[in-house]
């Protein structure tokens, strides 16, 4: 990515995506390298998780579902100021949910089916994978075909495991390529 790029961003402070991707890059998860610098790991920007919350906090103010589930990333690992706290992420994550975000409807799946802040429940963690899983969410799609494997919820199914594999691998889950046969 280039500065040019960048600086297209910062001329929209009302558009929820450009505020999203500003808190990418000074997340890191998006490089702007420096024009003619020479150094190919001289930021445009100095990463900064204060500032990614801010620019993500700007963007889910306006909507935008990959920001809320991004907060609720940073509440769940512990990057946010505040901390880890695994409410205050399952509260960022129901509300990307709610915007029909796919990520955070797996993040609240796999909350459930880690017993992560919340009780353990394979039921209420097949529930929200398979919404995600609608939407294309390959990970989702691949640990529902675990847990038929296992036979943790409902019952084990080599059938239904297969079936929900070929979906993870359809969506390129790179676990999928790795699994034993």
């Amino acid at each position: 990515m280039d500065a040019e790029w960048l600086l297209s961003l910062l001329k929209d402070p009302y558009d929820a995506r450009s505020q999203f991707l500003l808190g990418e890059v000074y997340a890191e998860r998006i490089y702007v390298g420096r024009p003619g610098s020479g150094d190919p790991y001289d930021p445009v920007l100095e990463p900064s998780d204060e500032k990614a919350l801010e620019y993500y906090l700007r963007s889910a103010e306006q909507g935008y579902g990959k920001a809320m589930f991004r907060i609720g990333q940073m509440y769940e690992k512990g990057t946010h100021p505040r901390g880890i706290s695994t409410d205050r992420a399952m509260e960022w994550y129901l509300r990307g949910s709610d915007r029909g975000d796919p990520d955070s409807m797996y993040a609240v799946g796999r909350m459930y089916h880690l017993g992560n802040g919340v009780y353990q429940s394979y039921e209420k963690a097949m529930e929200w994978y398979a919404k995600a899983a609608e939407l294309g969410h390959a990970e989702a799609c691949y640990r529902i075909g675990k847990i038929y494997e296992t036979g943790a919820y409902p019952e084990q199914s080599a059938e239904e495991a297969e079936r929900w594999y070929t979906k993870a691998e359809e969506n390129r889950h790179e676990a999928i390529r790795c699994r034993p046969m």
